[in-house]
């Protein structure tokens, strides 16, 4: 999941890691995104909700519930997606966000930085999983 600038450029990357199958359910789509105001995406299914905000003035961003600092990182993990009371936001580092046309922005990524599905591969490790 990610939020863009006007053009597409990507500004934040969070990723959601569950049990296996999880994202498979019908999900629901609502924004705000505007000038005079902190933009935020929102997934919503009967599971659970997924969540990211930004307020590029601040240089904040919200991952879930969460307040992270753009200034640490600019690419996010969240793991237990479906365990709101246990979720764990992990800051994965600040990458190069470039906007794709072949490809989702979030596989470009990963294809990119060999590093961050090793960093990600890692959390889930040794977070224990889902």
């Amino acid at each position: 999941m990610w939020l863009t600038a006007p053009g597409g450029q990507p500004l934040i990357m969070v990723y959601f890691h569950g049990p296996e199958n999880w994202h498979k359910t019908e999900w629901k789509f609502d924004s705000k995104i505007g000038k005079n105001f902190p933009a935020w995406v929102e997934f919503t299914s009967d599971k659970v909700t997924l969540r990211v905000g930004l307020d590029s003035e601040a240089g904040q961003a919200q991952v879930q519930s969460e307040k992270v600092s753009l200034h640490d990182a600019n690419t996010f993990l969240v793991l237990k997606v479906l365990d709101p009371k246990h979720s764990q936001v992990v800051p994965l580092g600040t990458f190069e966000l470039r906007k794709s046309t072949d490809q989702p922005a979030s596989v470009r990524l990963l294809g990119d930085h060999p590093e961050l599905v090793e960093k990600i591969n890692k959390a889930v490790t040794n977070a224990g999983g889902s």
